[in-house]
């Protein structure tokens, strides 16, 4: 039994969840509720919820509440959009090279018009009032020319699934904090006891797939299970017991996995009777992989979604070219460095492609082996496949027998006319292959696209966007409000080599976000993440300090001198006494020029 009011939370997006159980925590509020869902699915988690439990008050933001309020008698408190929220995406979008617009209701576009009259900023702002006004004004935006949607869930939910750019109007913890508090206070004058229901899934009987319930208590021990021993018990078991303790965490978690030959959706949500926790989770067997070949994966459109979510990560004239080679047959070679986007293309080309509701097979060459690939031939009957996508990911590291068992593929007009070919070319010092040999044995300019994706070096042009859009992911996806880099902290964003690429460059900015509790990250920390990078065997250099060692000599000799004393100081980490005994002076010399400056 729990003497408190029930609060209902239905989170649009994945940000938003963890703060609301930050703040749980923080201010001890045990009578509230969070699951996560934008629009349709929101609703469907809200009702999943109510029918099991009696709640006094939802909470919810955007559309998402304008829904529940037609749905339900429960009373909805919707969470404000504020100035300062739309400030944020606003500044986010500041640097971003491309056509800017503002897309929302009108608890958005307002304080957008307001803010933007504010600052002087001058974006295309539209006010729509429906899922399929967003989409309208979406499609005619990409038709004109714009890149990049600043909006709610809806708003970036359809731009993501059109191939635009996109930053999510998210809210703050203030914001948030202060409506938890208001909902309190109007929960507790309508009731001032209630019994804690037990939580469970929705029922699956009606299901097309096969589903099952494993419920275990909180010290990690299997309670009940309804899964027959024939069902992969032994290794799900085991991947259970591995991740126990992450689920227990989440209150309610969704994530999908291979394991043998099966594809599984897991559903995990605690379980609270009052006085005791347990985990629950349902197991639901979506679809049997056809595929058990070492260098053989096979995706659907949602498989390949969960594994990897899609961002094309290119702008420009590589975007272009993606988004016009989308709807062709013409096999597609993109080459490029390691961890420049290769996978992301294939992706991009497969979700947005005229087979994306098929399957897409991916032949990782460094791992198929002749002998492997006649037993596919055999089990899946490669030649007569229609209307699927075949991608065959590091020519580079292909046997010569497997490049000429996929030139007899390509040389099969029937089957080249109806699947799409798509290959990849890791660009490396040593390859099996050279790139030379594989585009004149696999393709011809006339009946081919090969793409080559530039380094992150050499994307200078792009690097505000990057940072914009990652930005923008990794606020949402964690809670955080950061909206750029202090001035000297972009300089090293700059002048930095990246010689991980995109890889690399992700995982600074998610450490960067991380430990950064304002709204910029400092130039101290990204120096320190930077050097943290050795560990992958990255070293700490700009390119800037390949000129470093040019001093203007045409200064006066005093200024000279300075310059050479704070170059040499940068590379010794600010530390005077090596510096004064790399120069071979004494330390007392180099603390009084710097001390009086240069003759400005």
């Amino acid at each position: 039994m729990v003497n408190q009011a029930q609060i209902l939370v239905v989170a649009p997006y994945e940000g938003m969840y963890h703060l609301i159980n930050q703040i749980q925590i923080e201010k001890k509020l045990e009578n509230i509720k969070v699951v996560m869902g934008d629009l349709e699915l929101g609703l469907e988690a809200a009702f999943n919820e109510i029918k099991n439990g009696e709640y006094d008050l939802i909470i919810s933001r955007g559309g998402t509440a304008e829904l529940l309020i037609n749905e339900t008698s429960i009373p909805i408190l919707e969470i404000p959009i504020t100035t300062t929220d739309v400030m944020q995406a606003l500044k986010l979008s500041e640097n971003y090279n491309g056509q800017v617009a503002i897309v929302g209701y009108k608890s958005i576009s307002s304080k957008a018009e307001q803010v933007c009259e504010l600052m002087n900023w001058h974006p295309a702002i539209f006010t729509v009032d429906s899922k399929n006004e967003v989409e309208k004004v979406v499609d005619k935006l990409k038709k004109d020319g714009y890149s990049l949607v600043i909006g709610d869930v809806i708003t970036t939910s359809y731009c993501k699934k059109v191939g635009l750019d996109s930053i999510l109007i998210s809210s703050s913890k203030d914001t948030l904090e202060s409506t938890l508090m208001q909902a309190k206070i109007l929960t507790n004058s309508l009731h001032n006891s209630r019994v804690l229901h037990k939580l469970c899934f929705e029922d699956h009987s009606n299901s097309n797939h096969e589903e099952y319930t494993l419920v275990y208590n909180r010290s990690g021990n299997l309670l009940v299970s309804s899964i027959p021993v024939d069902k992969v018990q032994p290794v799900l078991l085991e991947y259970l017991n591995t991740h126990f303790l992450e689920f227990l965490e989440l209150y309610y978690s969704r994530k999908d996995i291979n394991i043998e030959k099966l594809h599984i959706s897991l559903l995990t949500k605690q379980v609270n009777t009052g006085d005791r926790v347990y985990l629950v989770v349902r197991v639901k067997i979506i679809d049997t992989l056809k595929s058990t070949f070492p260098g053989l994966t096979i995706y659907d459109k949602n498989l390949l979604r969960t594994n990897y979510p899609s961002s094309i990560n290119f702008f420009g004239e590589i975007r272009k070219v993606l988004q016009q080679s989308q709807h062709q047959n013409l096999p597609i070679l993109i080459t490029g460095e390691t961890f420049t986007g290769k996978t992301s293309c294939i992706n991009y080309l497969f979700s947005h492609g005229k087979f994306s509701n098929n399957l897409l097979y991916v032949f990782d060459c460094a791992k198929l082996t002749i002998e492997v690939w006649y037993e596919i031939l055999t089990a899946i009957n490669i030649k007569n496949l229609q209307n699927e996508v075949l991608c065959f990911l590091n020519l580079q590291s292909a046997s010569l027998s497997v490049l000429s068992e996929i030139k007899s593929l390509l040389e099969m007009p029937s089957l080249k006319e109806t699947n799409q070919f798509l290959f990849t070319y890791t660009k490396e010092s040593n390859p099996e292959i050279a790139l030379s040999e594989v585009t004149e044995l696999l393709f011809t300019i006339e009946d081919s696209v090969i793409i080559n994706l530039p380094s992150l070096r050499d994307r200078q042009q792009d690097l505000n966007n990057l940072i914009t859009i990652h930005l923008n992911n990794l606020n949402s996806k964690y809670g955080k409000n950061v909206v750029g880099f202090e001035d000297r902290a972009l300089d090293i964003i700059y002048s930095y080599t990246w010689p991980g690429n995109l890889k690399q460059f992700k995982r600074v900015l998610k450490k960067a976000v991380m430990a950064t509790h304002g709204y910029y990250v400092s130039e101290s920390s990204l120096k320190h993440i930077l050097m943290e990078e050795e560990m992958y065997g990255y070293e700490f250099t700009l390119e800037e300090e390949k000129g470093k060692n040019c001093i203007n000599l045409d200064q006066y000799l005093n200024d000279i001198i300075y310059d050479i004393i704070e170059t040499t100081l940068q590379s010794c980490e600010m530390n005077q006494k090596k510096t004064a005994e790399k120069l071979g002076i004494s330390r007392s010399t180099v603390w009084r020029i710097l001390k009086n400056g240069k003759q400005r």
